[in-house]
């Protein structure tokens, strides 16, 4: 966090998300009577400090708050229409979220509510979709896998060849390493500086300026 205000203002989405988490599983723990929700609770407002560690102090947080409720004129910043094809890897996404919190099974209740306000907010802003996937990842994989072992565990039975295992994998190296290929090659030709489409952004109009 300390790192992150000094950064970027998606510091508040981070903080905001820490205190969801902190909040429903210090809640959980006063009921089962752990003591990890107390830790998680003290990081939590140790995190919160950081955000005055930085050159404006509290001013900062003051003008990140107030931007906020800006109307922008910005595409990114705009809603996501529901009844379209537009967003559909999203909106899919979406979709086998919500079957997965009305099947019945055992969820950890902070990471289903963490998913749900974050699809909330990629609906309302274009640009919180990316978020909104971040926090499906590490859900949606375990949830989906517990609803074929309970409706076709025929499924998981069937034995997967190891040379099929070893290609897959190989697979996955080549795909990872091709795209860091690519990203440190477009980005070395630009010197490291920041990429953007003159037909989208004003910057021939900031280099006239500047």
């Amino acid at each position: 966090m300390l790192v992150w205000v000094n950064c970027h203002g998606g510091v508040l989405a981070g903080i905001g998300i820490f205190g969801a988490v902190a909040g429903i599983e210090w809640l959980r723990c006063r009921f089962t009577r752990e003591r990890e929700g107390n830790t998680l609770l003290l990081f939590f407002a140790l995190s919160c400090l950081t955000l005055f560690v930085n050159p404006h102090g509290y001013k900062l947080l003051i003008f990140l708050y107030e931007t906020l409720s800006i109307p922008r004129q910005i595409s990114e910043w705009g809603t996501i229409p529901l009844w379209n094809t537009s967003y559909l890897e999203f909106k899919v996404l979406s979709g086998l979220f919500l079957l997965t919190l009305i099947v019945p099974f055992r969820k950890r209740i902070w990471e289903a509510a963490i998913g749900a306000i974050a699809i909330v907010y990629a609906f309302k802003h274009q640009r919180h979709t990316v978020l909104a996937a971040v926090a499906m990842t590490p859900y949606l994989p375990a949830a989906i896998t517990h609803l074929v072992n309970r409706w076709a565990p025929s499924l998981t039975r069937i034995a997967c060849p190891p040379v099929f295992t070893r290609a897959f994998q190989g697979l996955l190296v080549l795909l990872i390493s091709t795209n860091l290929y690519l990203g440190v090659e477009k980005n070395a030709y630009n010197n490291f500086k920041i990429l953007v489409e003159p037909q989208v952004y004003p910057s021939y109009a900031v280099q006239f300026m500047k």
